[in-house]
């Protein structure tokens, strides 16, 4: 019949203490493309991070490049080749346009190593091509380099806890020794002594 009020009541706005620390909120839509990447659903699981990107570019700009980049994957993946490089190559162009030089030099080298890996001389040759027509930032020494892959002390997860996404310590942005941010969400990934 009636509810019970709660012993102790809480301060706040109507009884209820705001939760302290709290995660960010992870999109529904996150979460499915995740799965669907996982279980090699790769066009559909493009398809929703297309859309992700797409909204992210006016919600939050700066998890734009890494969902572009996500989708190219997976439409490469899925046998879309020419489609997937567009992808991948809008989410390096808002890289370069976002001005993060020392993100996007690292992660056009990783690009263009999952591309030879898997025998797509030709797309990782456009990408060098395109990498060397940039202007080159005073922050990042040269682009022809390789970045120096700088090795933590501390073991991520595979995966982050929070939307399922694929953890890349190489790709992901440290905050200190053992904390990193999760390129797809933006929740705070701890990692375990190595």
């Amino acid at each position: 019949m009636f509810k019970r009020r709660r012993p102790g009541g809480g301060g706040g706005f109507f009884g209820r203490k705001a939760p302290q620390n709290q995660a960010r909120a992870i999109p529904p839509m996150l979460l499915q493309a995740h799965r669907l990447y996982s279980w090699r659903q790769y066009i559909p699981a493009a398809d929703l991070y297309d859309r992700l990107a797409e909204g992210a570019l006016t919600r939050e700009p700066s998890r734009a490049p890494q969902l572009f980049l996500q989708a190219g994957r997976a439409r490469i993946a899925g046998g879309q080749v020419d489609a997937g490089m567009v992808q991948i190559q809008r989410g390096l162009e808002l890289l370069n346009s976002q001005q993060r030089f020392g993100e996007l030099h690292r992660v056009t080298w990783r690009v263009i190593q999952g591309l030879e890996n898997n025998g797509m001389e030709k797309q990782a040759e456009q990408i060098q091509v395109w990498l060397k027509d940039l202007q080159h930032p005073e922050t990042v020494p040269d682009w022809g380099i390789a970045p120096q892959v700088v090795v933590s002390k501390a073991r991520l997860p595979l995966s982050c806890p929070s939307c399922g996404g694929v953890v890349d310590p190489s790709e992901v942005e440290w905050v200190d020794d053992k904390t990193a941010q999760c390129s797809f969400c933006g929740n705070m990934l701890r990692g375990e002594e190595a």
